[in-house]
């Protein structure tokens, strides 16, 4: 709706712009969508790209000018399956991925730069009373740094690794002792920032200047990290800051009339 309101209204004023605007709604921002819609529009007019304008998100008190870098990243470990009594003892894919998760969650990271690990979602078994033949962990990594990444992600496999060992040894059944496992990378979203020097950047402050409005400047993670992990001027605002940059000139705090666009 603000993609919309904001074309029309630049519209409406007759503005006539000195580069070619293109408006665009895109896919795969969220979740596991690894910015598949923002890596398509760059790849299709990265000749033609000045900067990126990427509205996403509500409120007026920040922008994001730093790309944040993560990966997701899926654990899967399978085994042959059984009964809840006639086959205890034997491996346990679901046994394998606590133990792995276990290690992991005792990873050490620094606080600068800042660095994240979260376990989200573990799936697997059909029922209570059987062993299941398939486990599944999916974990998110972030950081400032993408050494730390790298980092992070090792550490994971090597934990993996570990777990599934363990859950082996421990099996009471050593015939049927054998799981595989293997992490799969989801998504990879890359790292940049916004030069300081940057004309888009100096832009925004013009913008708060003339409607009163102060921005925060934040790193986080959107569609933005595209175009600025390959050096193309973007940053993120959320449509709360078109909305007030209206709203003030509505009400004559900016007498410049479509300035505020």
């Amino acid at each position: 709706m603000a993609l919309v309101a904001l074309a029309r209204a630049m519209q409406a004023a007759k503005i006539k712009p000195r580069r070619t605007i293109l408006f665009a709604a895109d896919v795969g921002e969220e979740g596991e969508g690894n910015l598949r819609g923002m890596r398509a529009l760059v790849d299709e007019y990265r000749g033609n790209l000045k900067a990126v304008i990427v509205l996403d998100g509500s409120g007026t008190d920040h922008v994001t000018i730093k790309a944040l870098a993560s990966r997701r990243l899926e654990v899967t470990v399978n085994g042959p399956g059984g009964h809840s009594w006639s086959d205890f003892g034997m491996v346990n894919p679901i046994n394998a991925i606590v133990r792995s998760a276990v290690r992991f969650i005792n990873t050490k990271v620094p606080a600068t730069p800042r660095t994240t690990f979260n376990l989200g979602q573990i799936e697997g078994g059909t029922s209570v009373n059987s062993i299941p033949h398939e486990a599944k962990l999916k974990v998110d990594i972030r950081s400032e740094s993408e050494d730390e990444l790298g980092r992070l992600e090792a550490a994971l496999r090597e934990c993996v690794g570990a777990g599934v060992r363990d859950e082996m040894e421990s099996a009471r059944d050593r015939s049927k002792a054998r799981l595989e496992w293997k992490v799969e990378l989801l998504g990879s979203r890359p790292g940049g920032e916004l030069a300081a020097g940057s004309a888009l950047l100096a832009a925004l402050r013009a913008a708060d200047e003339a409607v009163g409005n102060h921005s925060r400047l934040e790193r986080s993670s959107t569609d933005a990290n595209i175009p600025l992990s390959m050096g193309i001027e973007a940053m993120r605002l959320a449509r709360g800051e078109m909305a007030a940059a209206r709203t003030r000139c509505r009400n004559g705090m900016n007498r410049r009339g479509a300035n505020w666009v």
